[in-house]
C-alpha cells in the first residue's frame, strides 16, 4: 500500500514540474501586436497581395498599341544560267484601332485593379476576424488551464498533509488515499486543458506565419475588455459604409460598365495601314530582257463588320450589369440582417456576463475556504470540502465561458460592420 502512494505521489509531482512549465513562456503577446504580426507575417495574405501586383501588371499590358507586322521574301526568277534576274519583296502592315479601343481596355483594367485592392481588403478582415477568435480561443484555454491548475494545486497540497495526518492517526487511511485519487483527477484534467491551450497556440502561430516548435508564446488580455456600447441604427450605416463584400459589389458594377464600353468600341472598325517594296534585278536574257526595276506601294484595309450583327459581347456585358445591381440590393439587404443578428447575439452575451460579478466568485472563494480551513481542524469531510472546490471551479468556468462568449460575439459584431 506504501508502495501504491509512493508511485501515485511521484506521478503528482511530475505533473506538477510539466503542467508549471508553461508558466515560463518567453514572448509576451498582447492583441494589438498578435494583429500586427497576423497583417505583416501571414502567409496567405502575402500570397493574396500579388493579386493586386497582377492587377497593375494587366494596366500597362493594356496601354499596348498593336504590333506592326513584317513581312521579307526572296526570289529567284528562273534558273541563274538563263539569266532571268532574282528579287525580292519586303512589307509592313499595321492595325490603326478606333473608336476609343485602346482607351476603353485601359479603363477597364482600372477598373479591375480597384477591384482587386477591394477583394484583398475584404479577405484581410475576414482573416482579422478568424485570427481574432483564435487569440481569444487561446486566452480562454489559457484561463481555464489556470482554474484546473489552481484546484490541483489545493489538492496536492490536501494530499501531501493528509499523508502525514494518516502517519499521525488524525484520520482513516481511507481519506488519505481519497485526497491523493482526487489529486490525481485534477491532475489529468490540467493534462487535457494544457493541450487544448497549447492547440490554440499553434494556431495562432499559423496565423502569425511563424514555424516555431517551441513553445514560447504567451498571450495575455483580459476577456472582459472586449466588450463596447453599440447603437443599432449607427452600425447599420457603418457596415453600409464599411463592408468591403459591398464595395466588391458595387465595383463589380464598374467594371461591368467599363466592359459595355470595351463592347461598344470593338463594335466599331479598326483601319489596316500597308507599305510594301518589290525589287527584281535586271534579267539579261535575250529572250526576255527586262530591266530592274523597284515598286513601291501603299494601302488601306476597311474590314466588313457583318458581325456586328451578333452583338452578344455587348449583350453578355450588359445582363452583368444588371445582375451586378442586383447583387448590390442583396447585399445591402443582407448586412443590415446580419447586424442585426449579431447585435442580438452580443446583447444576449453580454447580458448573460452581467449576471457574473466579483461578488458571486468571492462568495464561493469564501465558502471554500472555510471548508478548507474546517477540514483541516477536523470539523467538516474531505467529500464537503471537494463539493466546495468543484462548486467553485464550475462557476470560475462559467463565468469564463460567458465572458469568452460575449467576446466573440463582439468580434463577429466588428467582423459584420465591416471594422
Amino acid at each position: 500500500m506504501t508502495k501504491k502512494w509512493m508511485i501515485t505521489l511521484g506521478i503528482l509531482m511530475l505533473f506538477n514540474r510539466i503542467l508549471f512549465a508553461q508558466k515560463h513562456d518567453s514572448i509576451q503577446l498582447d492583441f494589438s501586436q498578435y494583429l500586427e504580426t497576423v497583417k505583416h507575417n501571414n502567409l496567405e495574405y502575402a500570397a493574396q497581395k500579388f493579386n493586386v501586383d497582377l492587377a497593375e501588371t494587366e494596366i500597362i499590358g493594356s496601354k499596348a498599341f498593336p504590333d506592326p507586322e513584317l513581312q521579307f521574301a526572296y526570289f529567284d526568277n528562273g534558273e541563274s544560267k538563263k539569266q532571268l534576274g532574282v528579287g525580292y519583296t519586303g512589307e509592313i502592315d499595321w492595325t490603326i484601332e478606333l473608336g476609343g479601343k485602346r482607351k476603353a481596355r485601359v479603363n477597364l483594367a482600372k477598373s479591375q485593379y480597384e477591384l482587386t485592392k477591394l477583394i484583398l481588403s475584404d479577405y484581410f478582415k475576414n482573416l482579422k476576424a478568424d485570427a481574432s477568435l483564435i487569440f481569444l480561443e487561446a486566452i480562454y484555454k489559457k484561463e481555464i488551464l489556470n482554474v484546473k491548475q489552481n484546484s490541483y494545486q489545493m489538492m496536492k497540497e490536501f494530499a501531501a498533509a493528509d499523508s502525514i495526518r494518516f502517519k499521525l492517526g488524525v484520520i482513516t487511511e481511507t481519506d488519505a488515499r481519497q485526497s491523493k485519487l482526487e489529486a490525481s483527477t485534477f491532475a489529468n484534467e490540467i493534462i487535457q486543458a494544457q493541450t487544448d491551450y497549447l492547440s490554440a497556440k499553434n494556431k495562432m502561430k499559423l496565423f502569425m506565419g511563424i514555424d516555431n516548435q517551441e513553445n514560447s508564446l504567451n498571450p495575455f488580455a483580459e476577456l472582459k475588455n472586449f466588450q463596447e456600447d453599440y447603437i443599432e441604427d449607427d452600425l447599420i450605416n457603418i457596415a453600409l459604409n464599411n463592408r468591403s463584400d459591398l464595395m466588391v459589389a458595387m465595383q463589380n458594377k464598374n467594371v461591368s460598365q467599363q466592359l459595355i464600353e470595351l463592347a461598344k468600341a470593338n463594335r466599331k472598325i479598326d483601319l489596316g495601314i500597308n507599305l510594301a517594296i518589290d525589287h527584281t534585278t535586271v534579267a539579261r536574257n535575250p529572250d526576255a530582257f527586262t530591266p530592274q526595276f523597284t515598286q513601291i506601294k501603299g494601302g488601306l484595309s476597311i474590314p466588313l463588320k457583318f458581325s456586328n450583327r451578333y452583338n452578344n459581347e455587348l449583350k453578355m456585358a450588359q445582363i452583368q450589369f444588371k445582375q451586378n445591381e442586383t447583387v448590390i440590393k442583396q447585399v445591402e439587404l443582407q448586412i443590415k440582417s446580419e447586424v442585426k443578428e449579431s447585435i442580438l447575439q452580443y446583447e444576449n452575451y453580454r447580458k448573460q456576463a452581467q449576471q457574473f460579478n466579483l461578488k458571486m466568485l468571492n462568495e464561493a472563494k469564501l465558502i471554500l475556504d472555510a471548508k478548507k480551513y474546517s477540514y483541516k481542524r477536523g470539523n467538516s469531510s474531505l467529500l464537503e470540502t471537494l463539493d466546495a472546490q468543484r462548486s467553485y471551479n464550475e462557476i470560475q468556468t462559467n463565468y469564463l465561458e460567458t465572458l469568452y462568449n460575449c467576446a466573440v460575439a463582439n468580434i463577429i459584431l466588428n467582423k459584420v460592420i465591416g471594422n
